[in-house]
């Protein structure tokens, strides 16, 4: 009874074996130069999040948060504020422009320095930051002009 149970596991461990080979054999057949079209440097995800970076009296700091469509720089300096902890004080002109008064330790009213933001390089009115929209992958820097 042992000797028959014995050849049966031989029967089995051998059939794996041929099955396994083939698969090999199959996979080298169908198979050959697919992992070679694979670009593995390019980032299979895609970006959703853009980086607000600010540069304020002499204080470096920088965020990073999700981006939604249609989402402005205000709308981005809004969430940064709440997320960071982050003064930002605004008001609105008559004609529906921001007015920047304060942001992160600097203040229009006590500096004569100007404030300028710039989106990815761009130089961005201050007043215009409501309807400047930001994308995926855009940086807004925010620094005080020297």
């Amino acid at each position: 009874m042992s000797t028959l149970i014995f050849s049966y596991k031989k029967q089995i461990r051998f059939g794996l074996l041929i099955v396994l080979a083939v698969l090999v054999v199959l996979g080298v057949i169908f198979g050959r130069g697919k992992l070679s079209r694979i670009d593995f440097s390019k980032p299979t995800t895609p970006i959703t999040t853009a980086r607000l970076e600010i540069d304020i009296n002499d204080s470096k700091r920088a965020f990073e948060g999700g981006v939604s469509d249609g989402m402005t720089i205000f709308e981005a300096l809004q969430a940064s504020s709440l997320a960071g902890n982050l003064s930002f004080a605004y008001d609105f002109s008559d004609s529906g422009n921001i007015m920047l008064k304060s942001f992160d330790g600097y203040e229009a009213d006590k500096t004569e320095k100007p404030i300028k933001l710039y989106l990815n390089s761009t130089p961005i009115k201050t007043e215009k930051i409501n309807s400047t929209p930001i994308k995926a992958g855009d940086t807004i820097f925010i620094k005080l002009e020297r």
